[in-house]
């Protein structure tokens, strides 16, 4: 049986982690490891890291490190990862039972990673508040990565391809699944959809990832460290550029520097290309056709003030 390295990173997170890792402890695939990666927490969550540790010394490894973030702490238990497949978790999330061993069917010797489908729920997990199903990512994987967002702990990988990209962008404070993803798929890995929720995504408040204007303007910035690999795939198309214009859009709207607007907006040109289609707000259209793109976002600026 083939190894699966968990890796998780942990901060704060005295209030969730029993439940991710019970989630693990109980899949149907047995063969796995657990490497936990404390970043720095300032509850309990190391003591009951070191709890579970004691309770399976075979199975789960603990590791301390002072608080650099999330992305910082997958790479510190990727370089600890024996296994031939990478399964990362937030630790506030969960996977359904046959999560590994479903997704460990769906790999061939072409494939490098298996992505299949995810649920939100609030924090209790007793309202399911969305569903994320990608049955066209094997069709269009760029435009999946790009538009669809596929999360951090929804695939398996082969443990080569993680590292051969080096891993998750550390610099990076959001949107670190996105770019991995999107770089993923840039470097022409095959990724294999296979049908079934095994993640379970827990919406908790205050996590950076609910702050939809940093993260957009996070994202913005990203996209154009890889734009001229994003230009020269064959797998680039419209609906692509149009949601690339349109996270332009807001973030030159809502970020908070007047420079660093005018630089998106000249990136919002490029990737619109005189079509914006994703502008659907009836009024913003009236006066687009009117002042134009750079003055229609100058006066959302204002009005946003």
């Amino acid at each position: 049986m083939k190894l699966i390295s968990v890796i998780i990173p942990c901060y704060n997170v005295e209030k969730y982690i029993s439940e991710c890792l019970e989630s693990i402890i109980h899949q149907t695939y047995s063969n796995w490891e657990i490497i936990c990666v404390d970043d720095g927490s300032k509850d309990t969550t190391l003591s009951i890291l070191k709890s579970y540790k004691e309770k399976y010394p075979t199975k789960i490894t603990v590791v301390s490190v002072p608080n650099a973030g999330a992305s910082a702490a997958r790479n510190t238990g990727l370089k600890s990862a024996k296994g031939d497949y990478i399964q990362f978790i937030d630790a506030d999330d969960l996977i359904a039972p046959t999560k590994f061993e479903m997704q460990l069917a769906g790999f061939d010797d072409k494939t490098d990673a298996v992505v299949s489908d995810r649920v939100l729920k609030n924090v209790d997990l007793t309202e399911t508040l969305a569903e994320f199903k990608f049955p066209e990512l094997e069709i269009n994987p760029l435009e999946t990565a790009v538009v669809r967002i596929i999360i951090t702990g929804n695939p398996i990988y082969r443990k080569q391809v993680v590292e051969a990209l080096g891993g998750y962008n550390a610099a990076l404070k959001s949107a670190q699944d996105w770019d991995f993803h999107i770089r993923l798929v840039l470097a022409g890995y095959k990724l294999k959809y296979v049908p079934g929720i095994f993640y379970i995504n827990r919406k908790v408040e205050g996590s950076i990832s609910n702050n939809w204007k940093k993260v957009s303007v996070d994202a913005a910035e990203l996209i154009i460290g890889l734009k001229n690999e994003l230009i020269q795939s064959s797998l680039l198309n419209e609906a692509t550029r149009q949601h690339l214009a349109e996270i332009y859009t807001n973030s030159a709207i809502y970020c908070n520097d007047a420079s660093q607007s005018e630089k998106f907006i000249g990136e919002l040109k490029f990737w619109a290309n005189g079509n914006y289609s994703f502008i659907n707000n009836k009024f913003k259209k009236i006066i687009l056709n009117i002042i134009g793109i750079s003055k229609l976002i100058q006066l959302y600026r204002l009005k946003n003030k």
